[in-house]
């Protein structure tokens, strides 16, 4: 269910836009900005070595960063630099849904509603989006 729902659906869901920095917006404003529960996606991660959750997690997070990389190549990155930006936005979810289950009275920039924090999702997604132009291929 966690895997169709989150991941499956969303990606198919999003599959109508065909601007891939619009994808890219739709996504993390989707992504991060509800949650259906609280703190799942942490719970989920941190029992990444159940046998039950193991192979799931593992499915979602290959599709997930497959996703993203193709996304990142649409923005015009060369595969290995999309690949770079893809994991990089994937830790930046798990990071902010982590910080707003266990810190959002410290952190309230994470909130899932909320002017402030509307404001600093907006610039994480202008930041992820963003970085995609000015990559380059390390030294």
């Amino acid at each position: 269910m966690w895997e169709r729902d989150h991941t499956t659906a969303l990606i198919a869901e999003l599959g109508d836009v065909t601007d891939p920095r619009e994808r890219l917006t739709a996504l993390f404003t989707i992504a991060l900005g509800q949650e259906d529960f609280n703190g799942l996606e942490p719970a989920i991660v941190a029992h990444a070595d159940h046998p039950a959750v193991a192979p799931v997690l593992r499915r979602v997070t290959e599709r997930r960063i497959a996703y993203l990389t193709d996304l990142y190549t649409e923005l015009s990155l060369d595969t290995s630099a999309a690949r770079r930006q893809a994991v990089a936005a994937y830790a930046a979810f798990l990071g902010w849904l982590e910080l707003r289950r266990s810190a959002c009275d410290i952190v309230p920039e994470v909130a899932a509603t909320g002017t402030t924090a509307t404001v600093a999702l907006e610039h994480l997604i202008t930041g992820l989006a963003r970085s995609a132009m000015h990559q380059t291929e390390p030294e």
